[in-house]
């Protein structure tokens, strides 16, 4: 999910040396007597199946004080521990601001909070969602012991938790064993995603008036961790005249509806070059607001908006379609690969 924001890496903090580790005899695994970095994965879509997993794999793991937790971040995810006294819901991705009029600029949720290195558990730290393809990584030094839970503030819902014991205490799990569960949870939400995403069908129905309505999933889920980046029906043919309804499925993502009636499509947020070298991501308002009413005509950009993620039977939006005869192309502009078609007959 905006794939373009990838465009400024951070420098992660010097990773703590992975030294040996000693046998023990009893329960767990041997006991690790030095610090040890521990690996989490939250990964790019499957982009040959447009299927998102919006988790963060493994979503628990246990780790000894003084031992480096580590996020590969693949897309658009932030890695966020409230803290005792942080609030996630004080942190905004985007906030109001120029430069394009009534627009929205990055907000304190887009940029890193506080730096990667030791953690105590006490304070707000965030990744921000400024991490690239080529360095994507964000890691933390944990020097308390505790349970600690971290969210996204991109995906409601997508969490994970770190368990933090005494070093020295033994542990459940190696590091390698750790990854291998992490595998085995993104292929299980894959394998849930590739058998649901194929059984989606709503009921297309009647208005009051005898329009018929027709019904399209924007974003499917469910409930697996994962995200379907499709519209379904993708393709389909209405009368000129008829209602096409957009039922969000996905509690998880967020998706638009926009037509743009041949012209290209516009990016979602835009990196605007600043004077003094650095860039500011913005966002136009007839990208993330509605535009073009309620009906659309065949011409000019139609769009809903920002869709926030719903649950099944919440229509997001509605629109009379009262193009000419002909196919038309819509997107969302949140994630640019999710197409589909309406094609109308007269």
């Amino acid at each position: 999910m905006l794939r373009q924001l990838r465009a400024l890496a951070r420098v992660p903090a010097t990773l703590a040396v992975l030294c040996a580790i000693s046998a023990q005899s009893g329960q767990g695994v041997p006991v690790v007597h030095a610090a040890t970095t521990w690996d989490i994965d939250a990964p790019a879509e499957n982009a040959d199946e447009h299927i998102e997993i919006n988790a963060f794999l493994p979503s628990v793991i246990t780790i000894n004080v003084g031992d480096t937790v580590r996020w590969t971040v693949e897309d658009a995810h932030t890695v966020t521990f409230p803290g005792a006294t942080g609030n996630p819901a004080a942190l905004p991705q985007f906030v109001p601001g120029e430069p394009f009029p009534n627009g929205r600029v990055s907000g304190a949720g887009f940029s890193p909070i506080g730096t990667e290195g030791p953690y105590d558990g006490a304070s707000l730290v965030s990744s921000g969602r400024l991490v690239s393809r080529d360095n994507p990584l964000f890691s933390l030094t944990f020097t308390a012991a505790g349970v600690f839970r971290y969210l996204c503030l991109v995906h409601v819902g997508m969490s994970g938790t770190v368990v933090a014991v005494p070093a020295g205490a033994a542990l459940p799990e190696t590091p390698a064993q750790v990854q291998a569960r992490g595998q085995a949870e993104a292929t299980a939400i894959l394998n849930n995603m590739r058998a649901g995403a194929q059984t989606v069908v709503l009921a297309d129905a009647a208005a009051p008036s005898g329009t018929a309505v027709h019904t399209v999933a924007a974003g499917i889920s469910n409930g697996s961790g994962g995200s379907a980046t499709r519209f379904a029906p993708a393709a389909l043919t209405v009368q000129r005249g008829d209602l096409v309804a957009w039922e969000l499925t996905d509690p998880l993502d967020a998706h638009t509806i926009t037509f743009t009636s041949g012209a290209p499509v516009p990016d979602f947020v835009e990196v605007v070059p600043q004077p003094d070298g650095t860039v500011l991501f913005a966002q136009r308002a007839e990208l993330f607001g509605p535009a073009g009413g309620t009906t659309y005509t065949g011409v000019g950009l139609f769009n809903s908006g920002q869709l926030l993620g719903g649950a099944r039977g919440r229509i997001a939006f509605v629109a009379a379609i009262d193009a000419p005869a002909g196919t038309y192309q819509y997107v969302c502009l949140i994630h640019p690969e999710m197409s589909g078609t309406i094609t109308v007959t007269e």
